[in-house]
């Protein structure tokens, strides 16, 4: 088994011979190439054959658009100024590289604690649980200041 193939990566820990799905397409056509490196490979009894399988993607887990929308009108007042301070920081975002990261940014130095579990203490005021074991933090509800 000196013969190289694209889709065929061998083990030597292991001793175990992952293949793709292209390359198990190819050897299972009699008589081509990838047939008989698969049926050499099999003479080795201690040898095993495995698919290769890919890590499954995970899904980001960043905000969307639509969910800094409906924080910040959560805190925002009856001029929608903190909505309107957050469409010219999305228009100007249209110029940058990432504009999703330039966004993201400023929504993440805007809101530190968003991502945090909210309770309210008996005065109304918000607290945020930073660390479940350390102290608690606490934030009137209309915590959120953005200078026009």
């Amino acid at each position: 088994m000196t013969k190289k193939f694209a889709g065929a990566c061998y083990d030597a820990l292991s001793h175990t011979l992952y293949l793709t799905d292209a390359f198990l397409k190819k050897s299972s056509v009699p008589g081509s190439s990838e047939y008989n490196y698969i049926r050499e490979a099999r003479r080795d009894a201690s040898l095993r054959i495995e698919k290769e399988t890919k890590p499954k993607k995970t899904a980001p887990k960043s905000i969307t658009f639509k969910q800094m929308e409906a924080y910040i009108a959560l805190f925002d007042d009856e001029n929608k100024t903190m909505h309107a301070n957050f469409e010219k920081i999305k228009a100007m975002s249209k110029i940058q590289t990432s504009p999703y990261k330039y966004v993201k940014t400023w929504f993440e130095a805007t809101f530190p604690h968003y991502k945090e579990q909210v309770t309210f203490d008996e005065k109304g005021n918000m607290t945020y649980v930073v660390d479940t074991d350390k102290a608690v933090e606490t934030v009137p509800q209309v915590a959120v200041k953005i200078a026009a």
